[in-house]
């Protein structure tokens, strides 16, 4: 299939630190001659619409689509986003209610569109149910690192952690290419302590060995033995990174999605 013919179709989480990497993604596929589109929320999308129009003006278009994020259906106050606009600790629950309550029009958009493949962050793990109903090829995002997701695996896998005496004494990470040692202290506390944050997490993992494979933005070169590790499995990956590498334009690195604190020099 030529690159002209393939629409690929992406969906980012609703953070900064999410959406940046993968809207850069976005405009290297386009610049490539893909056809390439954006689900987001009117409120995401000035974030980045001037690197949008930017990209146009060299005949490398991005489309939006909008969905209705569900701030007050969810207890969340108007104008609630984006991850920046969670700002106590009684809101996570009702911001991660509202993701998942766009599952339904996201799919409305998709099966209207019918996109060649959909690029998904890893954070919205029921966009693979979308995906194989469908029957489109669904590859998961990844915004940091090989190691990471390695790492991450091999803990809740083998849970070295249940053999230590307490929350200071380290422990080897079992199964990892190198020896990295950690404390108990330093775990997330819904790894150490089963919530239904376990569960979500539990639905990353079982979408990404669902998909047709993995982007990270990361390179081969700065981490081998663990693309290779994860790849050994079985899974398709790509390495992709960085892809802050598009920004070739002075306006595009000092204006990547969120406004900048610095000035362009």
């Amino acid at each position: 299939m030529e690159s002209k013919d393939l629409h690929v179709l992406f969906i980012p989480f609703l953070a900064h630190g999410h959406m940046i990497p993968m809207m850069e993604t976005a405009r290297a596929f386009a610049e490539r001659g893909v056809t390439v589109s954006v689900i987001t929320t009117p409120a995401n999308a000035s974030y980045f619409q001037k690197t949008i129009d930017r990209a146009a003006r060299t005949r490398h278009f991005i489309k939006l689509h909008f969905v209705h994020f569900p701030c007050s259906e969810a207890g969340l106050p108007d104008g609630c986003e984006n991850t920046d606009h969670v700002t106590s600790p009684a809101m996570p629950p009702g911001f991660w209610k509202a993701i998942g309550m766009i599952q339904t029009p996201v799919e409305r958009l998709i099966e209207e569109h019918r996109p060649s493949c959909i690029v998904s962050d890893m954070c919205l793990p029921w966009t693979v149910d979308i995906a194989r109903k469908h029957g489109i090829p669904r590859l998961g995002f990844g915004v940091s690192s090989f190691f990471s997701i390695v790492a991450w695996e091999c803990v809740r896998r083998y849970r070295p952690h249940d053999n230590v005496d307490n929350d200071f004494e380290k422990f080897v990470v079992t199964g990892l290419p190198h020896r990295i040692e950690m404390t108990r202290s330093q775990l997330p506390d819904f790894l150490r302590v089963r919530s239904g944050f376990t569960d979500f997490i539990d639905r990353i993992d079982r979408a990404n060995d669902m998909s047709y494979g993995i982007l990270v933005n990361t390179f081969y070169e700065v981490e081998p033995a663990y693309v290779d590790y994860y790849r050994e499995s079985g899974r398709k990956a790509w390495t992709i990174g960085p892809v802050s590498f598009c920004n070739q334009d002075i306006l595009d690195k000092s204006e990547r999605i969120k406004k900048a604190c610095i000035d362009e020099d």
